[in-house]
């Protein structure tokens, strides 16, 4: 038995004396955008929240959302981790905007959704005061225009007596000056009140269409303001659509120098400036100070320039600007506290 305990005390050393020297491991790293690396796990690494990501596995967070690195996996209906300014964390999508199509547009008619985010988490009803139903005239008795009410119900429109006068083009036939002479669901056009034209219907001015907005010269859901968003989009005549990723109709995109990481041209296809891609150079090359070289400086994606991976010259000093020593003359080549000995720091 004693003779059994010493064989297995010799087999355990030799064990632990062919395990590799803790120098020789595999030391996962985590990205840091300042540069350099910090050990967060065997086999994984990963990225703070804010920096672009494929999959769940880049991310500290574990979770990728919008193509970046988000605190949470953001959830839920019109939330989103890649607003402007507030990239890596999960936030009601801003109101009136739809970037993952979430919210199905229904119909003016119905008062129902209008195909945008709230700014609360939820999706859009059409506003109060949008119109669902056509006024019109029969004989002498003037109907307005049945509205939502802001929470889903179109409510019938008020009816206005014409006398003296008569219905003429479906309103009474009285002079108007401006379209405030005119019922709801109406607009003055060369002195005579007319029905106001349907969504994606042709405009000039916004009292010209049934949904209060003319944009992109169509009668438009919404207002259609932010950028690279556009009213008149093919297949989308009448709504407002994140314009097509690459293209700029408004002009709102022009093209930055890449030391910026500013804009690229065009926008995105979600409803902002398309950003030069991570990976695009924004300093000089390759850089060296004291005993610590640089790798270039490069965009990160969402318009930040970021410091490249960083590693040290030891035994050796910077040689210059940009590279390291690799053979040494004297002792003022070396890193502290190696000394020159037969042309290498030692």
């Amino acid at each position: 038995m004693r003779k059994i305990r010493v064989v297995r005390l010799l087999i355990a050393l030799v064990m632990v004396g062919c395990a590799p020297p803790h120098s020789a491991r595999r030391v996962p790293e985590v990205i840091d955008p300042d540069g350099g690396a910090a050990p967060i796990g065997v086999g994984i690494k990963a990225a703070p929240n804010g920096i672009p990501c494929m999959g769940n596995a880049d991310c500290v967070s574990g979770h990728c959302v919008d193509q970046l690195c988000c605190e949470s996996a953001c959830g839920g209906t019109c939330a989103s981790c890649d607003q402007p300014g507030q990239q890596g964390r999960c936030l009601p999508v801003p109101e009136g905007q739809d970037p993952d199509n979430e919210c199905a547009e229904q119909p003016s008619t119905s008062c129902g959704l209008d195909g945008t985010c709230d700014g609360k988490g939820a999706c859009r009803h059409y506003a109060a005061g949008t119109q669902c139903g056509p006024g019109g005239c029969d004989v002498a008795t003037e109907r307005a225009a049945s509205t939502c009410d802001g929470n889903g119900v179109c409510v019938p429109g008020a009816n206005k007596s014409c006398a003296p006068a008569v219905c003429i083009d479906q309103a009474c036939g009285i002079a108007c000056m401006a379209s405030g002479d005119c019922q709801t669901g109406f607009f003055c056009d060369d002195h005579t009140c007319r029905t106001q034209r349907p969504q994606a219907a042709a405009c000039e001015l916004d009292e010209q269409c049934s949904t209060g907005h003319c944009a992109d010269k169509v009668c438009c859901g919404t207002a259609c303001k932010d950028k690279c968003y556009a009213c008149n989009l093919k297949g989308n005549v009448g709504s407002c659509t994140a314009v097509i990723d690459g293209q700029d109709p408004h002009n709102e995109c022009p093209v930055q120098g890449i030391f910026t990481c500013g804009n690229a041209g065009g926008c995105n296809g979600r409803g902002a400036c398309r950003l030069h891609v991570p990976g695009t150079a924004c300093g000089n090359g390759t850089t060296c100070s004291g005993t610590t070289l640089f790798a270039p400086k490069t965009c990160d994606g969402v318009g930040g320039c970021k410091v490249g991976p960083k590693s040290d010259c030891s035994p050796y000093v910077c040689n210059g600007p940009a590279v390291c020593w690799t053979a040494c003359a004297n002792n003022d080549q070396c890193k502290p506290p190696h000394v020159c000995r037969n042309g290498q720091c030692q």
